[in-house]
C-alpha cells in the first residue's frame, strides 16, 4: 500500500489536532478550566540585577571620582595610573561568531583602594578599555 505525501501530511495534521485537545474541551481532567489553574500559580519574584560595584565606595576616595562606562584613559587621567595590571581571556573568546567587546578582560589594582575591571576588546583588538567593574578592597585581595 503506497501513501502519497499529501495523504501523509493530511493524516499528520488530523492526528496533531486530535491530540492537542483544542480549546473547545472547556475543562480538564480534574473538571476545572485551564485558565483557573494557571491563575492559581504564583509568579516568581524578579531577581535583583547584578551590580558591577562590589563594596562601598568611600566619599573622597579615588574610586569616588570615576563611574562605570568610562574609558581607561579617562580613569587614569582622573585618578592616576594603576599599581599593577593583568589581562585574561573570558569564555566568550571561544564562542564562534561572537564579535562583542568582552573576549578579554583587563584587571587593574590600585593599592589601598581596590580593583577595576575593563573590557579587553574583541578578537581583532577593537572595543577595549570600557570600565565594567569596581571592587572596593583596600587590602588588594581582589587582584
Amino acid at each position: 500500500m503506497k501513501i502519497s505525501k499529501m495523504g501523509l501530511i493530511v493524516a499528520s495534521a488530523v492526528l496533531i489536532s486530535a491530540c492537542s485537545g483544542g480549546s473547545d474541551s472547556g475543562s480538564s481532567a480534574s473538571g476545572s478550566k485551564p485558565e483557573k489553574q494557571m491563575s492559581a500559580k504564583k509568579a516568581k519574584p524578579a531577581k535583583a540585577p547584578k551590580t558591577a560595584i562590589k563594596g562601598t565606595i568611600r566619599p573622597g576616595s579615588k574610586f569616588s571620582k570615576i563611574s562605570l562606562g568610562m574609558r581607561f584613559s579617562e580613569v587614569t587621567s582622573r585618578i592616576g595610573g594603576p599599581s599593577d595590571m593583568n589581562t585574561h581571556e573570558t569564555g566568550k573568546r571561544w564562542i564562534p561568531f561572537y564579535y562583542g567587546s568582552d573576549t578579554k578582560r583587563q584587571k587593574v589594582l590600585y593599592r589601598g583602594e581596590g580593583c577595576l575591571q575593563f573590557t579587553g576588546g574583541n578578537r581583532f583588538g577593537g572595543g577595549a578599555g570600557k570600565l565594567v567593574g569596581i571592587t572596593v578592597d583596600p587590602s588588594g585581595a581582589c587582584y
